[in-house]
């Protein structure tokens, strides 16, 4: 369909003959040709170089026949005409070549502008990425080393309670170190592309209460009918965990998970919806994006949790969206497929 669009533009020649035919007995034969330059010039820079050159041989003919004596003829009579006609043809064959160089250089320099804008989105995303890290991985080693420390000091006497407090503390704070260093590494291997699933037919409840799961407040509403479906739940016990801290870590201290599912079809759909602050509708866009400052990224956030979700639950065929959720805060669904 492309190519035949382009070529109708060719009909420009016999277009600018009609127009100009009645007026034969007052055109000079300079003016008829440089008419037909511009038509020529207009093929070009709408079609291709093959198209121009073929409108311009089609104009030179059109020209000898209705506009050179003897007329109808092929025929020339003197040899002012045929420099004439020769000077045409190689006027417009150059001007068509130089038209498509012309749009070779801005079609490349409209690449190279991609590129530059591509090269700033990368290097701001590397510099929002590494201040987000440099964060995350500050506050909680400056905590346990102050922590460690504190125990430690023999000029301080703890209570029994006290160092408890401060070994959870320090536990707490070694997790958070460990999920860190879990996403990288997990968005390393997204990016790389090397992430292999391996989906086997499983219980939903089994997927949404897997053992290693952080101590968010959640509740469940998983029907009993429910048919089994296509995870990996190595891979699923990952995605459960990010969603379940995304929603501790942006939803406020009070926030609570409801965890609830159906059969649509032959796919499953989870839903988590929690009860905090929610996410406005212009950054559900870009919610699952990594490095991004919209839903999963916090002073206390790489912005790397949700992407991996995403990454993962496409890597076991199913996918994922995210909505305001009817609870006030915020809704992401997983959708898997129906084991058969």
């Amino acid at each position: 369909m492309r190519w035949t669009w382009r070529w109708t533009w060719v009909g420009l020649m016999p277009l600018a003959t009609l127009l100009l035919l009645p007026f034969r007995a007052h055109l000079e034969l300079g003016t008829v040709l440089l008419m037909h330059l511009m038509a020529v010039v207009v093929v070009a820079v709408l079609g291709t170089v093959e198209v121009a050159a073929v409108a311009a041989i089609l104009a030179v003919s059109q020209v000898n026949w209705f506009f050179t004596k003897p007329y109808h003829s092929l025929q020339i009579e003197n040899a002012g005409t045929v420099v004439d006609l020769t000077a045409f043809i190689v006027v417009a064959l150059t001007t068509s070549l130089l038209v498509r160089k012309s749009r070779h250089h801005e079609a490349r320099a409209e690449r190279i502008a991609e590129e530059r804008e591509q090269v700033v989105e990368i290097d701001r995303e590397r510099a929002a990425l590494l201040a987000a890290l440099g964060h995350d991985l500050r506050a909680p080693i400056s905590t346990i080393k102050a922590t460690a420390s504190g125990v430690l000091a023999k000029d301080v006497e703890w209570s029994t309670e006290a160092v408890a407090d401060a070994w959870h503390l320090v536990d707490g704070e070694a997790d958070r170190l460990a999920d860190l260093l879990s996403n990288l590494l997990d968005q390393a291997r997204l990016e790389a592309g090397s992430t292999i699933a391996h989906p086997i037919p499983a219980e939903v409840a089994d997927l949404m209460r897997a053992k290693r799961l952080p101590n968010v407040p959640r509740r469940y509403q998983l029907p009993s009918d429910l048919p089994m479906v296509v995870a990996d739940p190595g891979l699923m016990e990952r995605v459960v965990h990010n969603l379940l801290v995304n929603s501790q870590r942006h939803g406020g201290a009070d926030v609570d998970v409801l965890i609830s599912a159906e059969r649509q079809g032959d796919l499953v759909r989870i839903h988590f919806d929690d009860n905090g602050r929610g996410v406005g509708e212009d950054r559900l866009q870009t919610i699952f994006d990594p490095y991004r400052s919209s839903g999963d990224r916090s002073p206390a956030g790489a912005g790397l949790g949700l992407a991996i979700v995403k990454g993962f639950v496409e890597a076991m065929g199913g996918s994922v969206s995210a909505e305001r959720s009817p609870r006030g805060g915020l809704r992401i669904d997983l959708l898997l497929r129906v084991a058969s």
